[in-house]
């Protein structure tokens, strides 16, 4: 079972990121905001309930809210943190 007071994790990969926004009108807690090239950023993750809105609505399979999947998405696509 998870720990509830652990500090939730949300990662957006920038190099799959259409800047769509979806994440961003899909979060019931405005967690993100946009930064100046237009991408999400999980700013406000203090706010961030893990319901998961902003992975299954990203078009882009651009957003990881756990940190093994970030580095699985990182290693098996030679990305760049």
């Amino acid at each position: 079972m998870e720990n509830a007071k652990e500090k939730p994790f949300i990662w957006v990969n920038k190099k799959w990121c259409k800047r769509c926004g979806l994440c961003k009108e899909f979060c019931p807690r405005e967690v993100f905001t946009i930064d100046k090239e237009g991408y999400p950023h999980p700013e406000n993750i203090d706010r961030c309930v893990r319901c998961g809105l902003c992975v299954i609505q990203c078009p882009d399979y651009a957003i990881v809210d756990d940190e093994e999947a970030k580095r699985k998405v990182i290693e098996e696509y030679i990305l760049d943190e």
